[in-house]
C-alpha cells in the first residue's frame, strides 16, 4: 500500500484563513466525510471552516467560516480553536477551547480590559 504524502488541505488566500488551517475533526454522515478545521485570518484569530468529501481525499469546503467567536464575549475574543465531533445516534455534538488574554478568574471584574 502506498501511503499518499499529499496535504489534505492547505490555506487559501482568504482573509480568514490564509495563515494557516489545523487541528480538524472528523466525522462521517451517511458516506460523506466531514472535516471542520480551525483557521487562522490576516487579523491572528481562529475560526472554524467545513470541509466535505465523498472518498475521504478530495474535499470541497465553504468560501465562508462556518463558526467564529463572538466579538462582544470576552471568553472567546481571541478566537476559538480545536474543534472536536462525536455522533451519538443521530446528535453530533461539537466542542471547542475559547481562546482569551485573560485568566478566566479576571474577566468578570475587568471586563473593559478585553481586547
Amino acid at each position: 500500500m502506498e501511503i499518499s504524502r499529499k496535504a489534505i488541505l492547505e490555506p487559501r488566500k482568504l482573509w480568514w484563513e490564509e495563515n494557516g488551517i489545523f487541528n480538524p475533526a472528523v466525522t462521517e454522515i451517511k458516506g460523506r466525510v466531514y472535516l471542520l478545521y480551525r483557521a487562522v485570518g490576516r487579523d491572528h484569530l481562529s475560526r472554524f471552516g467545513l470541509a466535505m468529501s465523498d472518498n475521504g481525499e478530495d474535499f470541497i469546503r465553504l468560501e465562508e467560516p462556518v463558526f467564529e467567536g463572538e466579538e462582544d464575549n470576552p471568553y472567546e475574543r481571541l478566537g476559538v480553536e480545536d474543534p472536536r465531533a462525536v455522533q451519538i445516534g443521530r446528535d453530533i455534538f461539537i466542542t471547542y477551547t475559547a481562546a482569551s488574554v485573560h485568566p478566566t478568574a479576571t474577566l468578570p471584574q475587568f471586563p473593559d480590559q478585553t481586547p
